[in-house]
């Protein structure tokens, strides 16, 4: 059994990262919180470092050359302040990039579509090796995979070319999935087959996206002759943006227990805490800041167990000591939001939304429940649903799918009636109040949104699969109807009570856009 504890990095995805005071915020987290090291990524960030070539002529050459230029000196700084706080400096960025600014940079290779091939070869060997050169404090390169629309002998030879400068430099390469269209999935597998075993893969927990309650990533165990990089979303892109409670200390636990027993422990772990594109939701600001705070220990202190971990949390946020019956009240309160997380946005372990928010319309929410990533229940997710050749199953499916969504409705009002009646009177600060307060508030509204959205796909779902019925058409012509109820609600909600939380939540939750879902529920 591997015992090797794994290092921490703190991933920093911001459009903040160039400006000084958040490089300043983000090396006090890092440090605060027991890292290691800090991930500077962004999708247009090897664009942004990358020289202009001779080709590039005139205003263009001028206004990209001192753009790049104070790029690299603003990362120099960057990685020398990193340094002096005994901290490592890694970069990440996209292995395909497709931006305007390469384009403009590197014109000789947009004259055609037959250049890519040539232009990945060039990035790779040439254009990224020099960006490290520059940047001496750099550790190495974290590469977001996306499947190439070239051959695969010029992939390969462009990826080789890659590791033979960075590793000239006595750096380190690091390959993650990103956008894999192939099936089954096997780019990143194949990309390290054909490069020596120094290179390390970077693997989600779960497949595609981090989300809790799902299946172990198969990569964990497939990919096993390279150390891994395993790598945690504790902001949320795909379980409520910060703005929703979900508790993952006991999961987290358990998921490297696993990967421990396996004899696959990880050599880092690598964790999200902010989005490049909803800069303002911060994890240090939500409740959801718990699992920050205990990762540290359990990767330090295997013993402990995650609920030892909540009582000193809470503490911190007190005026004055609490009760050993309230730190066990709200404690109870916050693992009970791990459950309601895996629970709401689902349909029997299958996924039933897109970056936290409902789907669009109905072909989405066919697409999405029939993504191959499913709940770790697989008696449940990998059953077919609702097969139209056996009613007697789809039948048993829909009892399911309501047991399940009345749990989600219970645990939702159970965390806002138990935070109501504790907080006020608990010794908690005021801001830790808030915080507890608002985000079981938001996760009501949230779960009666997708109780009132599963209850009408189960039934558009069972009239597709087994054919007309005036008692069921009936009951999904109600739903429809309770399901419009609940989004006004929703909008008289966000109208009257929306500015004391962030305006985001509106965003997570659009009115206008779940009515376009109940449309096509009702017409597609």
């Amino acid at each position: 059994m591997n015992t090797t504890t794994p290092y921490l990095l703190m991933e920093f995805n911001s459009p903040e990262i160039w400006r000084w005071a958040f490089i300043e915020k983000a090396v006090r987290l890092a440090t605060g919180y027991g890292f290691q090291g800090i991930i500077i990524h962004q999708q247009s960030l090897l664009a942004r470092l990358a020289p202009p070539s001779p080709h590039c002529k005139g205003a263009d050459l001028i206004n990209l050359t001192i753009a790049q230029e104070n790029a690299i000196i603003y990362l120099r700084k960057v990685g020398d302040y990193v340094q002096r706080h005994n901290l490592q400096l890694w970069l990440q960025g996209e292995a395909t990039p497709n931006s305007q600014e390469l384009k403009a940079k590197f014109p000789e290779f947009f004259l055609s579509e037959n250049n890519e091939s040539h232009f990945i070869h060039a990035f790779f060997q040439n254009v990224i090796p020099h960006i490290l050169a520059a940047l001496p404090t750099v550790r190495g390169l974290r590469l977001s995979l996306s499947t190439p629309d070239v051959s695969t002998e010029n992939w390969i030879s462009a990826l080789k070319a890659l590791y033979k400068g960075i590793r000239q430099l006595g750096r380190q390469l690091i390959l993650r999935d990103y956008q894999d269209k192939t099936w089954p999935r096997h780019m990143l597998r194949e990309a390290l087959e054909a490069l020596p075993g120094d290179v390390r893969a970077s693997v989600k927990a779960t497949e595609l996206d981090y989300r809790p309650g799902f299946a172990g990533n198969p990569n964990l165990l497939n990919i096993r002759h390279n150390q891994k990089w395993l790598e945690l979303d504790l902001w949320g892109l795909e379980y409520g943006w910060t703005l929703l409670p979900c508790y993952l200390l006991d999961e987290i636990q358990q998921r490297l227990s696993w990967l421990n027993q396996l004899d696959s422990t990880p050599e880092a772990i690598t964790v999200r805490v902010d989005w490049e594109w909803l800069p303002d939701l911060t994890l240090e600001d939500s409740v959801n800041e718990l699992n920050l705070s205990g990762l540290s220990r359990l990767i330090h202190e295997p013993e402990v167990t995650p609920r030892q971990l909540i009582a000193p949390w809470l503490q911190q946020r007190a005026r004055a000591p609490l009760t050993l019956p309230t730190l066990t009240a709200i404690s109870d309160i916050l693992v009970a939001s791990h459950e309601w997380s895996c629970k709401t946005p689902t349909l029997l372990g299958r996924v039933l939304q897109s970056h936290s928010r409902p789907p669009e319309d109905l072909d989405q929410t066919l697409h999405l429940l029939h993504l191959d990533t499913r709940g770790a229940s697989w008696t449940q997710s990998f059953q077919p649903l609702m097969p139209s050749d056996d009613p007697e199953l789809g039948h048993q499916q829909r009892q399911l799918i309501e047991l399940e969504d009345q749990r989600s409705r219970f645990l939702a009002d159970y965390m806002y009636s138990r935070a109501s009646n504790l907080l006020p009177d608990s010794m908690l600060t005021d801001e830790a109040r808030h915080i507890l307060l608002s985000g079981v508030t938001r996760a009501v509204k949230y779960s009666h949104i997708y109780s009132a959205f599963t209850r009408a796909l189960t039934l558009k779902l069972w009239l597709r699969k087994y054919g007309e019925q005036a008692d069921v058409r009936a009951e999904f012509t109600a739903a429809l109807a309770h399901f419009t109820h609940q989004n006004r609600e929703l909008e008289t909600w966000l109208l009257q009570h929306g500015s004391q939380h962030p305006s985001s939540f509106a965003t997570l939750l659009n009115p206008p856009r779940i009515a376009a879902l109940i449309a096509s529920l009702a017409h597609d």
